[in-house]
């Protein structure tokens, strides 16, 4: 008799981050279900009733919620609309994972949760002070997961990206400054580096966060209380936009020179994320440094464009 194979629903599985998760569900022998406005439907809009319907009738064990709204600049000028998306989103799956039952329930959040930082690296017990409407709604997102997993007896994670960047990631998105680079380096443009170039990030390989995510499933599959609420998914270092820039041009063996932009409002200025939490919870520490997740993100993007 053979065993039930397993299944999964990414939300936001047409994007860049959900596109690399349903691939390794998919290898790994699942069966999945994405949910992704992109399909069109009100069953791949995150908030609608017929997609928490869609999402409870599929009976997941695994509900991987990458689906949001995700421009600073989007959600300081229609902050509703980001709201809608990024928490009324997630409680319309929630409430599928609840009402579907047995279902595990990762949510990936947001940086921008902790606003600038006091300290760093930032570690989970940071203080959390949002910038923008957009940190606000992921931070609200946050809480909802917390009261179902403490409330509603759903055994549910947040992970907390850094910079997350590799293969498939669009430019023109926020955060999407390798891309960008990227993009430029490939048809010979100067780098667009916004402000004065001295702002830092934790860059973490999409390879890295998507094994973050999979060791999540394990541990919440074998002991589903027994994980903490909340991990954040850095490497705990920083880089300026500029020495970004300088090893982007490196990887392609080519100088392109810098174009400067304004910088973005609610921008933070300095950010990485301390990752020990993670590494002692789910046995994760990035596989990649960054001048290795960028050859391998350089190699892509000269395969797009050959």
């Amino acid at each position: 008799m053979t065993s039930r194979q397993r299944r999964a629903i990414v939300t936001g599985g047409k994007g860049f981050i959900g596109s690399h998760l349903v691939d390794r569900l998919e290898t790994e022998g699942w069966r999945v279900l994405v949910i992704d406005n992109r399909l069109g439907e009100p069953e791949n809009d995150v908030t609608s009733v017929a997609a928490q319907r869609a999402a409870a009738a599929f009976r997941p064990d695994l509900l991987v919620h990458a689906a949001a709204q995700t421009k600073v600049l989007s959600s300081i000028l229609d902050p509703a609309r980001d709201a809608e998306s990024n928490v009324i989103g997630t409680i319309r799956m929630l409430e599928a994972a609840r009402e579907a039952g047995s279902t595990r329930f990762i949510f990936l959040s947001s940086a921008a949760v902790y606003g600038n930082p006091v300290r760093l690296p930032v570690g989970e017990d940071h203080p959390r002070g949002p910038l923008c409407p957009y940190g606000l709604s992921k931070l609200a997102a946050m809480t909802y997961v917390d009261h179902y997993r403490v409330h509603r007896n759903l055994p549910a994670v947040t992970l907390i990206p850094a910079n997350v960047y590799g293969p498939r990631q669009e430019t023109g998105t926020d955060g999407a400054v390798v891309s960008s680079f990227m993009s430029s380096v490939i048809r010979g443009d100067p780098l667009p580096v916004e402000g004065d170039g001295g702002q830092t990030r934790d860059f973490v390989y999409i390879g890295d966060l998507v094994e973050a995510v999979w060791l999540a499933w394990l541990r919440l599959d074998a002991d589903p209380t027994g994980l903490e609420s909340c991990l954040n998914i850095g490497t705990g270092l920083e880089t300026s936009i500029s020495d970004l820039a300088a090893l982007v041009e490196e990887v392609a063996g080519r100088k392109t020179g810098r174009v400067e932009r304004p910088a973005r409002p609610g921008d933070i200025r300095r950010s990485c994320l301390a990752g020990e939490l993670a590494r002692r919870s789910l046995g994760w520490s990035p596989r990649l440094d960054l001048r290795a997740g960028l050859e391998l993100t350089f190699n892509w993007w000269s395969h797009l464009s050959a």
